[in-house]
């Protein structure tokens, strides 16, 4: 095969590819279409690179000429049959001297493989890759290795050292054998080692590394008091500062979706005639990984499944507490000059609020309250905890709320204990039990463009 013939064929690889993609299980397949890309694309490089011409001569055989980079190495005339057969020969030579000038460095490899992985539209995992590399391996000696000199010894050595040094448990270090595992893997292919090494290291002692630290249930859930301080903190930066990320916070201990569908609700997305509402779009990072090895941000996007590919799910709210709840977060918007037309959470530009605005909202709300290390997740916990507790819900009723894809986990991560003076009496006291002290608002012009205090209690909404 010449350039051009390697040229259609990897146009055709590259449509195999995107084919392949949505048929399932295929991944075996994909992997070795991929393995072929490369090689061709590594061919199609080296005969682009050739510094000489492949000229036909007067009694039909081809000829060009080949040079060693090695100093004092003399011009070598090549000639074949056909053009074909004296690129086959190029190929071979440069691929052989560069296997053995090159030093294939796991810094150099690793650079290369997350590009390959997004390639393979596995750009998450690059990233995730990309940030703990950057973080615990990047300084690290190994890595300035040839990866045919390394030994399975030296890298257990390195990980344990590592991890170690930055007092991380063993599951940091699984993580970081996991770059290991892909770096050996992706030179596997490239035919650079013919053994993972990495693969060869033995099981390592748990007790090798920092003891995991488990918190409590105290800690990974809000108490009643706590919940109260948290609330009216979100209230009262709220009231200074007219951030409706604030409002956002305060609603979410009604809800317990995850922040990132939390700022991509709707109004029409209320049903508060059947007590749902629809969760049905959420907000992803968009990253890019650089040629260099290195990940940057490329925005964010609302994308119209949930996490894990989840199409959709439809949770139970409160018939009234929620409902006036999101009453008086539009009256609040109008009040402010803004609407909920598109988006129920917006920005003074009129743009949709955005996780990172959420969260900023959140920290300010920690500060203020003391409640330094409680989330956006422990208010979800909080949440679907109270549901567990309730008893009023069924397994599958509670899988939908938390939307999880089995019971074991929501039971898992998200049932804690909580004392009985606390547990909830009836579904709205699961969800109101919150401490919220909310006003009914005043007419927009009577104060246009600020947020409007109240008396109402959070006792008089649960009893309603």
């Amino acid at each position: 095969m010449g350039l051009q013939e390697y040229t259609d064929e990897l146009n055709d690889l590259q449509k195999q590819i995107l084919l392949l993609w949505t048929e399932p299980e295929a991944e075996g397949k994909i992997e070795a279409v991929e393995h072929r890309r490369r090689d061709i694309m590594q061919k199609i490089k080296i005969l682009q690179q050739h510094p000489y011409p492949i000229t036909q001569q007067r009694d039909g055989r081809w000829i060009t000429y080949y040079r060693s980079k090695e100093k004092g190495s003399v011009r070598k005339q090549i000639h074949r049959k056909t053009k074909e057969e004296v690129e086959e020969v190029l190929i071979a030579l440069y691929k052989e001297e560069e296997s053995d000038q090159r030093s294939y460095t796991i810094k150099e490899l690793f650079t290369e493989w997350v590009q390959d992985l997004e390639m393979r539209g596995q750009r998450a995992t690059a990233v995730r890759y990309i940030y703990d590399y950057d973080k615990y391996l990047k300084a690290a000696e190994i890595v300035e290795k040839d990866i045919r000199e390394i030994k399975a010894s030296e890298i257990m050595t390195a990980l344990i050292d590592t991890v170690n040094a930055h007092e991380q448990t063993i599951r940091k270090y699984r993580d970081l054998k996991s770059i290991f595992n892909g770096i050996f893997d992706y030179a596997i292919e490239r035919d650079i080692v013919d053994i993972n090494r990495a693969r060869q290291i033995k099981r390592v002692r748990q007790d090798a590394f920092a003891p995991a630290r488990t918190k409590t249930d105290a800690e990974q859930i809000f108490s009643e008091e706590e919940q109260a301080a948290f609330v009216n903190a979100c209230f009262d930066l709220y009231f200074v500062r007219g951030n409706p990320a604030y409002l956002a916070v305060v609603l979410n201990f009604l809800l317990g979706v995850r922040a990132g569908e939390l700022c991509c609700l709707k109004l029409t997305d209320f049903d508060f005639k059947r007590h749902k509402l629809l969760v049905q779009r959420s907000e992803v990072k968009q990253r890019r990984v650089n040629k260099d090895g290195t990940a940057t941000s490329a925005g964010v996007q609302v994308v119209s499944h949930l996490k894990a590919g989840k199409n959709e799910r439809r949770i139970d709210i409160d018939e009234s507490v929620t409902e006036e709840f999101v009453r008086y977060i539009i009256e609040q918007t109008e009040a402010a000059g803004g609407n909920c037309d598109e988006w129920l959470f917006t920005r003074r530009d009129g743009s949709r609020m955005t996780e990172a605005n959420i969260m900023h909202a959140m920290q300010n709300a920690r500060k203020r309250s003391g409640l330094t290390g409680k989330t956006n997740h422990n208010i979800r916990k909080t949440v679907i905890t109270r549901l567990i507790q309730s008893k009023l819900f069924s397994t599958t009723d509670i899988m939908r709320q938390a939307g999880h894809s089995s019971f074991e986990t929501t039971q898992r991560y998200y049932a804690f204990a909580i004392d009985d003076s606390e547990k909830a009496k009836n579904l709205t006291k699961t969800l109101a039990s919150t401490g919220i002290k909310f006003p009914p608002s005043k007419k927009a012009n009577e104060n246009p463009g600020k947020p409007v205090k109240s008396s109402i209690s959070g006792d008089s909404l649960t009893s309603r």
